[in-house]
């Protein structure tokens, strides 16, 4: 199965002025909501409340604080919840993962727990067939959706009939069922998904062969969970798809890992922040894993090759180094995965599988600690 789009690219992308990122545990209630929302911005205050002009700090501020009338908001959230706010956008998200309440200012977002969210999150197509129509749906682990259907002609139906005993009958349902097979081929490829999608089938099993012929250029990957299928309880089958996606990406969480224990060449694999931050610049790390629960307060200058760690967040210009070198990773278009500190083989903070230009010698940053 295939990560979803990044639904937030805006997010990862923005790297202009002050950047505020909030997390939130789900409120149980308005006065709950509005007590975290307060601390919030009292730590916005205290931060920067004396390094910009107050119409600057109102104008950043003011949407947050709007948040106060409109509780409702982000009650009406699913899961937890992550505030994004710089001087050109404002966004509010799902954060499925759990988070320790925080504020974190800085000169980009804070996006380790949406990495989180995005390596839970794929897309997947699901076909279902009864003995009238054909419903074809996309959808990932929040929920689903009906793209078309299909009404079978006289002749067509009971085609995914599991039941068709004589050979005679079998050979007219299969004849029969290419033709409806082939309208989901040609819909999926309309719909110009990504590649390395799942298909998920509920329709006899034999139909997987035809359907892989049909998509082997597009990278769909058709899996029966039943030969029947009822629209009335369309649900079940979307939950049975999501428990399979739940139980893919823990498997594939512990395939990476294990991966990194396992490699061929461990000359490959860096537990050294100052080499990972060298290969992040190049675009050279593979696969980076980092700490959900750690942070290292300070600044990354990739274009000096400097990293600057201090004791604790001094101001706004700081970050977490672990985030921002993840956020480098992704930009080149390296893995990210986000798991527990103790889930990193020997307990580091950050891992990281490189592939370095056999012409290029393996070299760190400098490493600048200012104990303030």
């Amino acid at each position: 199965m295939r990560k979803s789009k990044n639904q937030f690219s805006d997010i990862f992308d923005s790297e202009q002025g002050i950047h505020i990122s909030i997390f939130m545990p789900r409120p149980k209630s308005i006065l709950q909501c509005k007590e975290q929302l307060r601390e919030h911005l009292d730590t916005c205050q205290n931060q920067i409340g004396e390094e910009i002009p107050p119409t600057e700090l109102d104008h950043l501020l003011r949407p947050i604080k709007n948040l106060f009338d409109n509780p409702q908001l982000l009650m009406s959230v699913k899961d937890h919840i992550g505030i994004f706010r710089s001087a050109n956008m404002m966004r509010i998200v799902s954060v499925p993962t759990s988070t320790l309440p925080y504020c974190h200012i800085a000169e980009t977002f804070h996006v380790k727990p949406l990495f989180e969210a995005l390596n839970s999150d794929f897309d997947y197509i699901f076909f279902g067939s009864d003995n009238a129509r054909g419903y074809l749906y996309v959808g990932n682990k929040n929920g689903y959706n009906l793209v078309e259907e299909y009404i079978y002609q006289t002749q067509e139906r009971f085609m995914f009939d599991p039941d068709a005993s004589s050979s005679g009958a079998k050979k007219v349902q299969f004849q029969q069922s290419k033709r409806v097979l082939k309208w989901v081929c040609d819909k999926i490829k309309e719909m110009d998904v990504e590649r390395e999608h799942t298909l998920f089938l509920c329709a006899p099993a034999k139909h997987r062969k035809f359907l892989k012929s049909q998509l082997k250029d597009h990278d769909l990957y058709p899996m029966a969970i039943s030969d029947r299928f009822n629209l009335k309880r369309e649900t079940v089958a979307h939950k049975t798809i999501r428990d399979i996606m739940i139980i893919d990406t823990q498997i594939n969480h512990n395939f990476l890992l294990s991966e990194i224990a396992n490699v061929k060449d461990p000359s490959c694999v860096s537990y050294d922040l100052m080499e990972i931050s060298q290969a992040a610049r190049h675009g050279y790390v593979e696969r980076l894993i980092v700490a959900s629960d750690v942070k290292i307060f300070g600044r990354v200058d990739f274009a000096k090759s400097l990293i600057y760690v201090h004791d604790k967040d001094t101001d706004h210009t700081d970050d977490d180094i672990l985030d921002d070198i993840a956020q480098k990773v992704h930009a080149t278009r390296g893995d990210v995965l986000v798991v527990p500190r103790d889930l990193i083989p020997n307990n580091h903070p950050v891992v990281a599988v490189i592939q370095w230009p056999s012409t290029l010698d393996k070299m760190g940053p400098d490493v600048i600690e200012d104990h303030l």
